[in-house]
């Protein structure tokens, strides 16, 4: 966020988000039509992918955001990002 207008920032975000949220509908109607497995696991791979960008673009900000912020309570915060990131699996 720290390059970008923060509704900008939020928009994109807001984007991907809905682009995620069709994929999950899309395999909710493959499982409801009784799609093969194989096919279901491509597609819930593809959204794992996504959300682990996400993910990644999510942190990037916030790490951005706390560089550009007060440096008071930087290593804690960043040290929370860190931590909160590591939990994605």
């Amino acid at each position: 966020m720290a390059d970008q207008h923060p509704s900008r920032s939020v928009q994109h975000l807001t984007n991907r988000l809905q682009r995620i949220e069709g994929q999950v509908r899309g395999i909710q109607r493959m499982v409801a039509d009784g799609r093969e497995a194989e096919e279901v696991l491509i597609q819930i791979s593809a959204v794992l992918a996504a959300t682990r960008r996400l993910a990644g673009i999510v942190a990037r900000e916030a790490i951005e955001d706390a560089l550009d912020a007060d440096s008071a309570g930087l290593s804690d915060r960043i040290g929370g990002i860190i931590e909160a990131f590591s939990r994605l699996d």
